[in-house]
């Protein structure tokens, strides 16, 4: 409950705002604490929602407590730029391809997901302590990790504060490369490609199979462990396009089981699950392993699951994305579209590039 009397349910961090108590004292910071369970929170369990609002008005900003501590992802301005500055920053998450869940209307503030390393983070505007006329703009991690939080979302959107053009960005392309390593980090990655080019195809098949044990468990952790272990095998920018070309031979010979069972977590109405499973299929379907190979063992369901999620992308555009992607690479995307007049209007930069695959594949 926060200090306005409002609800905020959220099971993947701390959540807080500064609020003017009722005999106008600053608020304290408030924080809720993640409670172990084995079974997925409500809030996960939900389909994201679009947001329904905007920023809150000015006047909604409030002074930032004493006993607020900042971010170290966190930025001013002055009050006169907060229409630039907020015109930037939403242009900014459409180019990152970052979802905004909700707008608070109660404070200058909003809740974004991204579509990598389940990051999601807030984003918090306040007046500053001093007496000079500027704002803070804070940026908080709820969830996902840090280094791609820190290095793919929080400094572009902080530079962006600044940035003397009106929608500057650094990463629009793929907003989820890191262009970025030390030398001494290049060779470490180097190495370890030479260490793991020639894995034995049997090292491969357990953890596959270790993998499906986990996926089949009750346990919530076990279970996520399970499908991003097969999340990092099926993605050659993480094990190699040699490691992840030999796991999907390996899926589709040997292990159709558990294909099917990825497949079915796709159906679930749980949203990271969901969303990592499509991320998976979408994957498997896009190695030159398996497009080589008849999609016709594809459930029905699953296609219509797909174009279900194309055509709500207003709602949930990261699954919509992944969604697309995958009928692309199934062959499927030309009668998904022909049921359109038109694909609805990007909400991001990812569904941009997914829909103009789309278009060029089912031209092509």
């Amino acid at each position: 409950m926060n200090l306005n009397g409002r609800s905020n349910s959220n099971n993947d961090g701390p959540l807080f705002l500064s609020a003017p108590l009722p005999n106008g004292e600053n608020g304290l910071r408030c924080e809720t604490t993640v409670t172990k369970n084995d079974t997925p929170s409500n809030k996960l369990n939900r389909t994201p929602t679009p947001a329904d609002s905007g920023w809150a008005p000015i006047h909604k900003i409030h002074k930032l407590s004493y006993y607020h501590p900042l971010e170290p992802t966190h930025t001013t301005f002055s009050r006169n730029s907060i229409v630039q500055v907020l015109d930037r920053l939403t242009n900014s998450l459409r180019m990152l391809s970052c979802h905004v869940v909700w707008y608070d209307d109660e404070h200058m503030a909003a809740s974004c997901t991204t579509m990598d390393a389940n990051v999601k983070f807030q984003m918090n505007i306040f007046a500053s302590r001093m007496e000079h006329d500027d704002l803070v703009l804070e940026l908080q991690r709820l969830a996902g990790d840090s280094f791609v939080f820190h290095k793919q979302y929080a400094q572009p959107l902080l530079s962006a504060v600044h940035s003397k053009e009106p929608y500057h960005i650094t990463t629009v392309e793929d907003p989820r490369t890191v262009t970025e390593f030390p030398e001494s980090m290049d060779q470490c990655m180097n190495d370890h490609d030479n260490q793991v080019v020639n894995v034995d195809d049997q090292d491969i098949y357990t953890a596959l199979r270790l993998a499906e044990e986990m996926i089949q468990c009750n346990g919530w952790d076990v279970r996520r462990m399970g499908i991003e272990t097969l999340l990092t095998f099926t993605d050659p920018s993480n094990a190699g396009l040699e490691t992840t070309t030999a796991s999907v031979r390996i899926l589709i010979s040997d292990l159709p089981d558990l294909i099917q069972q990825v497949e079915s977590l796709v159906l679930c109405d749980h949203e990271y699950l969901t969303l990592t499973a499509l991320k998976v299929c979408c994957q498997i379907w896009q190695t030159p392993t398996a497009m080589t190979t008849s999609h016709d063992n594809v459930p029905t369901f699953l296609i219509q699951r797909l174009a279900h999620f194309v055509r709500h992308v207003h709602v949930a555009p990261h699954h919509a994305t992944l969604a697309l992607q995958g009928l692309t690479a199934l062959g499927k995307a030309g009668s998904c579209i022909s049921g359109f007049t038109s694909l609805p209007a990007p909400p991001h930069a990812a569904w941009e590039n997914a829909r103009r695959q789309a278009a060029t594949a089912v031209q092509g």
